[in-house]
């Protein structure tokens, strides 16, 4: 896996991922994390021309610093449903999501609003790659992410070990009416097809926001970002 771009690699070093080679431009002077990163794994870094880091990172998009990464590691999804409980606050599953830029803006989001991990299957579904890490701006390595291969038998565990479970989808409950429970389970599917039928069946709750009736429905990202600010500021309130 490759992630170019300093903010980037600052992110992925701040957060530890785990690096095989780390490539900076001739004329780059590193700073602090990527800096003390250099100066303690001198074997894994090289020098190189520009020319030379847009043929590693595989685009003319890098600048200054590119680091090749060993495979992303996911958690475990029952882990984190023990610290979702433990922490009383929210875990989102998303119901095959395949666009790596919603998925990295789901990421963002989560990190900002405090969410305790993203759950995603195995199958039908973006992961982790260097576009989502980019869209992330690194806390790809900071929000917990896990895989299952059986999204009805995950959430019966959810809402077995006491999370509410709640769909984001149309002909719901307005949010905007709503103090949403916790721990919970937020549920979000993809644009084209929403929620799944069997996932909706198995929710506690579904919810829709209001929006202009001109607007068909909004990106997943953006109902994601909104569901997890209400949540959010109701508990900083």
């Amino acid at each position: 896996m490759i992630v170019y771009g300093k903010n980037q690699v600052e992110e992925l070093l701040k957060y530890g991922g785990k690096i095989k080679s780390l490539y900076l431009k001739n004329s780059f002077t590193p700073r602090g994390i990527i800096k003390r990163f250099v100066e303690q794994n001198q074997k894994i870094v090289s020098r190189v021309t520009q020319k030379e880091l847009e043929q590693i990172a595989k685009t003319e998009k890098a600048r200054d610093v590119v680091a090749i990464l060993e495979e992303f590691r996911y958690h475990n999804a029952f882990d984190l449903l023990h610290t979702t409980l433990q922490n009383a606050g929210t875990l989102i599953y998303l119901d095959h999501v395949e666009d790596p830029v919603n998925l990295g803006a789901i990421i963002r989001s989560a990190a900002a609003f405090r969410a305790e991990g993203i759950i995603i299957p195995k199958n039908r579904a973006c992961k982790v790659t260097p576009t989502v890490i980019r869209v992330s701006e690194g806390f790809a390595f900071k929000v917990p992410i896990a895989i299952i291969t059986n999204p009805t038998n995950f959430i019966k565990e959810a809402k077995k070990r006491g999370l509410f479970v709640i769909s984001l989808e149309r002909g719901g409950t307005f949010l905007s009416k709503l103090n949403l429970p916790s721990p919970m389970l937020l549920v979000a599917g993809s644009e084209g097809r929403g929620v799944s039928r069997k996932i909706l069946e198995k929710s506690d709750l579904v919810v829709s926001i209001e929006q202009s009736e001109e607007i068909n429905s909004l990106n997943v990202h953006v109902a994601v970002s909104i569901a997890l600010w209400k949540v959010f500021t109701e508990n900083q309130g």
